[in-house]
């Protein structure tokens, strides 16, 4: 039985799909404000789309820290220090 290689994407490719990705998400949130704005107007409830709004806001600066904080670990302080 053949084994697949696991497909890698290029740096171009990953650049696109980033770009594709940012720009679905801000538009994605950027609809959940007006929906959330308009109910709250209309209403004077902010509704289901502003807790998705909220909790898609944490997730997503909840991931960034977490990946930041990864991506930093292996660095050392003495790598840092000025040698004399």
């Amino acid at each position: 039985m053949e084994k697949r290689k696991k497909y890698m994407a290029d740096e171009s490719e990953m650049f696109v799909n980033f770009r594709a990705m940012r720009l679905s998400w801000l538009f994605l949130t950027l609809m959940l404000i007006v929906w959330s704005l308009f109910g709250l107007i209309k209403t004077g409830e902010p509704g289901i789309q502003f807790l998705i709004l909220c909790v898609s806001t944490v997730i997503f600066f909840t991931a960034k820290l977490i990946i930041t904080k990864k991506l930093t670990k292996d660095d050392s302080p003495e790598d840092d220090a000025i040698e004399e």
